[in-house]
C-alpha cells in the first residue's frame, strides 16, 4: 500500500474510514479520492445503479490532474483508473516482503487479495458525495403513513419510520461513486457504459438502522442464521438440534470456499430488512414481541426473490441485487430458507439452538 501511495497522490484513505465486514473472512476497504468538483455528476438512470462524471464545462481536458484517466468525451473513467489502480498493487505485491501470503485473485479488473489463502481484502477507490442525492433515487422515501391515512381516512399517531429527521439526515448523508464493476456493465468494457461508476448507499443504509433497536437487531440475528444455514451449498441434511451438525455447519460456512460459493450476501440481508422497514414503519411493529413476526416475514420475503430471481435495491428499486447469482445457488438456498423458517414457526425455542 505504502509503494501504491506514493506513486499515486490521488488517494487519500482515511484510517478506518470505508472498512466494511462483508463476511467472517470478507473484507472491503474504500479509498476515498480527492477532487471530484471539477467534474459534474450526471445520473439519467440509462445505466443501472450507475452514473458518469464529465469533466466541467470550460475546464481542458489536458489540464486536468486526472488527465490519464479521462475519455476523449471528457467523461472520468471508472474503469481506466480500476486498471490503474490494479497495476500498481500488483507492483506493491511484488516488491513486498508479505508477497509469498498475499496474491491478487485474477478473472476480474478490480483489486482483490487473497492472504493466507483464506481471508479475501477488497480494495476500491471511490468517490464520496455528501450533501447530494440521485435523481434515480429521488422517489424515496415511500410515506406509508400519508397511504394509511388516505386509504383509511384515520389519523396516525404512530410514530413512523423513517423520520422527517431521518430522512434530512440520510440525504445529507448522500452516497458514494465506487470504481467496481457492475454486472450490467460487465460485458460492455469496452463502451462507455464501461466507464461508468456504481451507486453506493452503505452509509445512507447505515444511518437507516443506526438508532433503532429492534431493526438493528433483527438485522443482526438474520445475519447469523445466513451465515450458518443458507450456505448455498448443497450439503447434507443437518439436524438443526444436533449441536455437532450445527456447528459443522457455521464451520464449513465459514471456510472461504463456502464464502466464494455462497449466494446470499450480508447486503442482500440489509437489503431484505430495509424493505421490511418500509413495509412496516411504525414503531410498534418492531418490538421484542413482534421481532419473530419480523424474521419470519423477511425470511418469506427473501423465499420468494429467490424464486422470483430478483430482488430490487432499497433505493434503486429498477436494480436487481441478485443479478448474475447462480440460478442452482439460489435454488439451494430457497430451499435450505424453507427448512429455516419451518424451523422457526414449529419450535418457539428454534432460535436458543440455530
Amino acid at each position: 500500500m505504502n509503494s501504491s501511495n506514493s506513486n499515486n497522490n490521488s488517494q487519500n484513505g482515511v484510517y478506518y474510514d470505508g472498512l466494511r465486514v462483508l463476511s467472517s473472512n470478507h473484507f472491503e476497504i474504500t479509498l476515498y479520492l480527492n477532487q471530484m468538483g471539477v467534474f459534474n455528476f450526471m445520473d439519467d438512470g440509462s445505466i443501472p445503479g450507475g452514473a458518469v462524471l464529465k469533466l466541467s464545462d470550460g475546464r481542458k481536458r489536458s489540464m486536468s490532474l486526472w488527465v490519464e484517466f479521462i475519455t476523449a468525451s471528457g467523461y472520468l473513467s471508472a474503469r481506466k483508473i480500476r486498471a490503474r489502480f490494479h497495476s500498481l498493487i500488483g507492483q506493491a505485491i511484488q516488491k513486498s516482503a508479505y508477497r509469498h501470503i498475499v496474491r491478487m485473485l485474477g478473472h476480474t479488473t478490480e483489486v482483490k487479495l487473497c492472504i493466507h489463502d483464506k481471508y479475501i481484502l477488497q480494495i476500491t477507490p471511490a468517490f464520496r458525495c455528501n450533501g447530494l442525492w440521485p435523481r434515480s433515487a429521488s422517489h424515496w422515501p415511500i410515506n406509508h403513513n400519508e397511504l394509511n391515512i388516505e386509504l383509511t381516512n384515520t389519523p396516525s399517531n404512530r410514530i413512523k419510520w423513517p423520520s422527517n429527521q431521518l430522512i434530512n439526515e440520510v440525504k445529507y448523508e448522500g452516497f458514494c461513486l465506487l470504481s467496481q464493476e457492475s454486472v450490467y456493465t460487465k460485458d460492455k468494457q469496452a463502451s462507455a457504459e464501461g466507464d461508468a461508476w456504481l451507486l453506493d448507499f452503505y452509509h445512507a443504509e447505515e444511518r437507516l438502522l443506526l438508532n433503532h433497536t429492534i431493526r438493528r437487531q433483527c438485522f443482526s440475528i438474520l445475519k447469523t442464521l445466513a451465515d450458518r444455514h443458507l450456505t448455498g451449498v448443497n450439503n447434507k441434511e443437518i439436524n438443526f438440534k444436533d449441536p455437532k451438525s450445527t456447528s459443522s455447519t457455521a464451520s464449513t460456512s465459514s471456510s472461504t470456499m463456502n464464502m466464494m460459493n455462497s449466494v446470499i450476501q450480508e447486503y442482500d440481508i440489509k437489503t431484505l430488512v430495509l424493505h421490511e422497514c418500509e413495509k412496516h414503519p411504525n414503531d410498534d411493529d418492531w418490538t421484542q414481541y413482534t421481532l419473530g413476526d419480523r424474521i419470519n416475514s423477511i425470511l418469506l420475503q427473501l423465499i420468494s426473490c429467490l424464486q422470483h430471481r430478483r430482488c430490487p435495491h432499497y433505493f434503486l428499486p429498477n436494480l436487481d441485487i441478485f443479478r448474475g447469482y447462480s440460478t442452482l445457488g439460489m435454488d439451494i438456498t430457497a430451499k435450505q430458507a424453507w427448512r429455516l423458517l419451518r424451523e422457526l414457526i414449529t419450535c418457539p425455542q428454534a432460535l436458543e439452538y440455530l
